[in-house]
């Protein structure tokens, strides 16, 4: 063979071993990325658990006197509506953070809006929110500024925006539908 017809071979294999690293290197990089989204999966699976048992069958009688910003909210309904609303909040910003990655999940993840309409509907849920540290640990301050601009555009009547709404279905009135 002629030499130069070997430097070509030796070039076609310089390049393929080449190419063939690059592949090696976008394979690592996309096993990395569905890791790190199945570890933070687990974590906020076992989290998930855990609200979960901390709710335990006390969810609906809790959540209802917190809605209706019921003086007679015990120490317990104030453990589960807590747990409710770190669950929705972890929910909402693991969903957010999945589709980051690049991950298209099935699933609903609300609105700014409607979690706030969802969730922080009542006295006792806005206080939560003042309160809590999870919600400025795991959002971004933006989102944290923007659900407190909301809420403080939506001013004092959204603290009864549950309690208004519960009254209105028990009274089968017609509501306006929901935005």
């Amino acid at each position: 063979m002629s030499s130069r017809f070997t430097d070509y071979l030796q070039l076609g294999a310089n390049i393929g071993i080449l190419a063939g690293l690059v592949l090696v290197g976008l394979q690592i990089r996309e096993a990395n990325r569905a890791t790190t989204a199945q570890l933070g999966f687990e974590a906020w699976n076992g989290s998930m658990a855990t609200h979960e048992i901390i709710m335990g069958e006390d969810l609906a009688s809790s959540w209802t006197k917190a809605q209706l910003n019921s003086d007679k909210l015990t120490a317990r309904d104030i453990t589960v509506v807590d747990a409710l609303l770190n669950r929705e909040w972890l929910h909402n910003a693991r969903v957010s953070r999945i589709s980051e990655l690049g991950f298209n999940l099935v699933t609903m993840q609300l609105t700014r809006d409607k979690w706030i309409y969802s969730f922080l509907g009542n006295e006792t849920a806005i206080r939560w929110w003042n309160n809590v540290g999870v919600s400025r640990i795991l959002s971004n301050p933006e989102l944290h500024k923007a659900i407190d601009a909301s809420l403080a555009e939506l001013g004092e009547d959204h603290k009864n925006y549950h309690k208004n709404r519960l009254t209105q279905i028990l009274s089968n009135e017609k509501s306006p539908p929901d935005e």
